[in-house]
């Protein structure tokens, strides 16, 4: 149903604004209008005001692309000089923020713990 409703809407755009040249997609500009979580779908706003649909693998600018649509999130993968980053597009009540997530290069600390634990030892039966 609510793929029925996004398709609508993109129906219901009069023609020269479709048929209009637009920059690629930002994720510092766009703004969700509606998530999907079933369909896996979304419909944003540029900055220039065009509704767009996105679906899983489009790009949003130069080395960023969807990855995953979820309740009231839009995933993206980007790739930045510093490496893979994921870019979490969130919707909460109205409310758009974005949160980033980069894997760091470099040496690993080894867990470790303080205190006192034990291990369990299956038991051994009695002679």
């Amino acid at each position: 149903m609510i793929k029925s409703i996004l398709l609508l809407i993109l129906v219901l755009l009069p023609l020269p604004v479709l048929a209009q040249e637009t920059a690629p997609l930002s994720l510092k500009t766009i703004k969700i209008v509606k998530i999907s979580a079933q369909d896996r779908l979304a419909t944003v706003k540029s900055a220039d005001g065009i509704l767009h649909l996105l679906k899983i693998g489009d790009e949003l600018g130069k080395g960023a692309k969807v990855s995953d649509i979820t309740k009231g999130k839009i995933v993206v993968e980007e790739t930045t000089d510093q490496g893979v980053e994921t870019v979490f597009l969130i919707l909460d009540n109205g409310v758009q923020r974005i949160e980033k997530i980069r894997k760091t290069s470099g040496e690993h600390r080894p867990l470790t713990a303080t205190g006192t634990f034990s291990i369990p030892v299956e038991a051994q039966p009695v002679k």
